[in-house]
């Protein structure tokens, strides 16, 4: 049971950028903008049956997509169907957050049963009051592996 620290939930977007999701056997492609700290999509596209085409196709599409919005140098992200990861809400003492990697760890168990070994976890605060709201997602290392996989053979960075 390990926690992502390299990998964060959060969207910090400071002008554009894009997301690439998977579902099914379709592509999406997104071109958002951040305008006065509202984000817009700007434009989408979808590659159909992108199993079928041979990675340059693949490759070009997402190219021509990234040109035509001009998003070669943007922050891209990864978009996960909600059927491919868990998401848990949980609440901390805001005393916690000076080591939340270790707290969330400690109670993974609780909120996550079953066999860590297969997922990996991120999480991501997403409110402050009385107390920490925490949003932890739980990934399949295996849906990660594929997905980074595909991206590297895409030549997204």
């Amino acid at each position: 049971m390990e926690l992502k620290r390299d990998l964060n939930v959060e969207l910090n977007l400071r002008t554009r950028g894009f997301g690439v999701s998977l579902v099914g056997d379709e592509l999406h492609l997104v071109a958002v903008r951040n305008q006065i700290n509202r984000i817009r999509v700007a434009d989408h596209a979808v590659l159909n049956e992108y199993t079928q085409e041979t990675d340059e196709d693949v490759r070009e599409f997402i190219q021509r997509f990234l040109e035509d919005n001009k998003l070669k140098r943007a922050v891209g992200f990864l978009g996960l169907p909600r059927d491919q990861v868990t998401v848990q809400a949980s609440e901390f003492p805001l005393e916690a957050e000076g080591n939340l990697d270790e707290v969330i760890e400690y109670q993974l168990e609780n909120l996550f049963p079953g066999g860590f070994d297969d997922f990996d976890f991120f999480h991501q605060i997403v409110g402050r009051g009385e107390q920490l709201r925490v949003m932890i997602v739980a990934v399949k290392k295996e849906t990660l592996g594929r997905l980074f996989s595909l991206i590297q053979k895409w030549k997204l960075y």
